[in-house]
Order: C-alpha cells, then structure tokens, then sequence
C-alpha cells in the first residue's frame, strides 16, 4: 500500500494555495484600480502635410505645415524661400512664424532655423497648445525686403479618449489569472490524488 501523504506536504500545498489566491485578489484589486483610473488619450490630428505657396514682393514662398503623429498640437512647418526674379534660393533671411488661437487669447512666435544642406529651406518645430483653429502668418526679411504672408488655418482637435492602454493591460491580467488557477487547480487535484491514495 502506498505511503500515506505527509500532512507537512498538505500544509504546504494549503500554503501555496492561500498565497496564489491572495496574488489573484490582490491582481483583481489593482485592475479595478487601473480601469478606473486611466481612460487613455488617443491622437486625433490631422496627419497629412499641407503645402501652400506665395509670391510676395520679391519673394516665392513655400509653407509646408506637417502636423505629428505623435504629438497633439506639434506641427513642423518648412518654409521655402527663393528669389521670384532668378530662382535663386534666399539663404541668409530671417523667418519668422507668427500664431495666433481663434478660441483662447494665446498667440506666439518660433524663428525658423536654416538649413544649410538646403539652401533657401526654414524649418520650425511650433507647439500649438490650445484645442480650436490657429491662425498663422510667415514673416521673411532679408536685403530683399521685408514680407509678411498669411497661410491656411489649423485645427487642433479634441484629444479621444480610448480604452486601448488598459485592453493591454487586461489581457495581461487575464493570462495571470489562467496561470493562477491552474496552479490552484493542479495542487487541488495533487491533494486529492495523495488522499485516495493514502485511503487505498
């Protein structure tokens, strides 16, 4: 006849089974905690670059307005300057992106930067913080004169909110509870297999 189940083993097996349940309350807790608490913030801007070009005094002008994928309210705007009489590229002028919000009293200014491996190319990276539609202008002077043109208008959206970030973290949570419960499940059966047989 097989030898009878040591009870230490039983106590322990018990011990285990009481920590695996008191982990899956205290996971249970903590997701409850999480969904609760963190709605998410998906992007909703538009992610499509807009060109617009001018002749203005004795400049064309190019404004590229790329709005990020990432980042809600960030916009790169590449400028373009080039002489309209030679078609030459204007490296040495000072760009100026100017932006005012049509909803809040916000308004604010980035210099763009030049880019010597393209001549006649500004670039400037603007952070748009208020929701609602930003009115810009390109300011450029050089020794060829000093204008000022104003570019289509952007909106910044409303940011969505999304349960992405916590479906992730469910799932996470759920492949836990699997590896839980069988754990519970696997030490049940040990211990009743151990009894049949200690009662055999």
């Amino acid at each position: 006849m097989p030898a009878p189940f040591p009870l230490r083993n039983r106590l322990k097996i018990r011990l285990k089974n009481r920590a695996a349940l008191g982990v899956l309350s205290l996971l249970s807790v903590l997701l409850s905690v999480f969904l609760w608490g963190l709605p998410g913030v998906a992007l909703a801007q538009e992610d499509r670059s807009r060109e617009f070009q001018v002749q203005a005094g004795a400049y064309r002008i190019t404004v590229i307005a790329d709005p990020s994928r990432l980042s809600l309210g960030t916009v790169l705007y590449t400028i373009k300057v080039v002489n309209s009489e030679s078609d030459e590229p204007v490296s040495d002028a000072r760009v100026t992106i100017n932006s005012r919000s049509d909803v809040e009293d916000t308004a604010g200014w980035a210099v763009a930067l030049h880019r010597p491996s393209n001549p006649g190319t500004y670039e400037a990276t603007v952070q748009l913080d208020a929701v609602g539609i930003w009115h810009s202008s390109v300011e450029v002077f050089s020794s060829l004169g000093r204008v000022e043109v104003e570019v289509p208008p952007l909106t910044i959206p409303e940011p969505r909110q999304t349960r992405s970030g916590s479906l992730v973290f469910l799932g996470v949570f759920l492949a836990i509870l699997l590896g839980v419960s069988y754990l519970v499940w696997s030490s049940r059966k040990a211990i009743k297999a151990r009894e049949a047989a200690s009662e055999n």
